[in-house]
């Protein structure tokens, strides 16, 4: 058994450590001037202030501040760069678009946990300790809102106010942040 475990640690370790930096892979990039950039892009959940592409796989960096980003799109997910106010002053992410109607969502999962613990995978980054952060911003009629528990029902309630039965679950405490994805799928629905 000992040696079993010992052999399943070593394994983990040196997979994680292997993973040095997140895989790319084709995609493309809609600039704030409307141009198009072919290019290979990182499978990750969260860019921080500018995206590494990359021409070929074995390739020299290029980057791009998400500042210059309209939209990055990477074979499984659509990201669009998304300004909010937060306590601190405006804000511009790159977050990924889950789900686009009259309301946009768009969720953004990172972690705080140091790289040692990261492994990169298809779709985002994922880590075996800890919890992800899942930060969500909301945008309809082009007034974009980062979403906390505190103060969803104060938010979401006025947005949704034109479709009286997701209100009355927002109003219940039905719709959370918690599952935001379906409040919005439910008001996107009866578009």
């Amino acid at each position: 058994m000992k040696l079993f475990l010992t052999a399943a640690l070593l394994f983990t370790a040196s997979f994680a450590s292997a993973q040095t930096e997140p895989p790319y892979h084709a995609g493309l990039i809609v600039t704030v001037t409307d141009d198009t950039i072919s290019c290979l892009v990182p499978m990750i959940s969260a860019f921080g202030t500018a995206v590494l592409t990359k021409k070929i796989q074995d390739g020299p960096y290029d980057t791009i501040p998400v500042s210059k980003i309209k939209y990055l799109a990477n074979g499984t997910n659509v990201y669009e760069t998304v300004s909010f106010n937060t306590t601190a002053g405006m804000l511009q992410k790159l977050m990924w678009l889950q789900e686009e109607g009259k309301i946009n969502l768009y969720e953004e999962y990172h972690f705080d946990d140091d790289d040692k613990k990261r492994v990169y995978g298809t779709g985002g980054t994922w880590t075996f300790n800890g919890n992800p952060i899942r930060i969500c911003v909301i945008r309809k009629n082009n007034q974009t809102y980062l979403l906390s528990d505190k103060y969803f029902q104060d938010i979401v309630g006025p947005m949704v106010a034109d479709k009286p039965a997701v209100a009355a679950k927002v109003i219940s405490k039905t719709y959370t942040l918690k599952n935001v994805d379906t409040m919005v799928e439910e008001y996107n629905a009866g578009e």
